[in-house]
């Protein structure tokens, strides 16, 4: 059986992982306050990559820390859905269409807290 995974690289040496509520702020205009919690009429509404992947699993892997976490969505939404975490603003540079700036907003999952719905593999480079 084939499985789609969705591969998210951090450069970052953080005890977060950013998981991206809102992809392009500048079409659905969301302003979260400082923290979020996911509730079913937010992840409506809201386009960030968690809520549209196709992907049976996501292996978020720390670039500098040699850490990959492996999850499935749907346990991270719920996990969303049951807890408030730090909001993050990421403006990034679009290739695409008009080449503008856009902002992407995120919420800070801090790693420890989700160990019981991933699964940690480090270091990776030995696999």
């Amino acid at each position: 059986m084939a499985h789609l995974i969705d591969v998210k690289t951090d450069s970052y040496t953080t005890d977060n992982l950013f998981i991206e509520i809102v992809s392009n702020n500048n079409k659905c205009r969301f302003n979260p306050s400082s923290t979020v919690k996911i509730t079913d009429k937010m992840e409506e509404r809201l386009d960030g990559c968690i809520f549209k992947t196709k992907a049976d699993y996501w292996f978020y892997y720390f670039l500098n820390q040699d850490e990959l976490y492996i999850f499935k969505p749907e346990d991270m939404i719920q996990h969303l859905k049951e807890n408030s975490y730090p909001v993050a603003r990421h403006t990034t540079h679009s290739t695409f269409g008009d080449n503008g700036l856009y902002e992407s907003i995120g919420v800070l999952v801090n790693k420890y807290t989700v160990q019981d719905i991933v699964s940690v593999v480090s270091p990776v480079n030995n696999i």
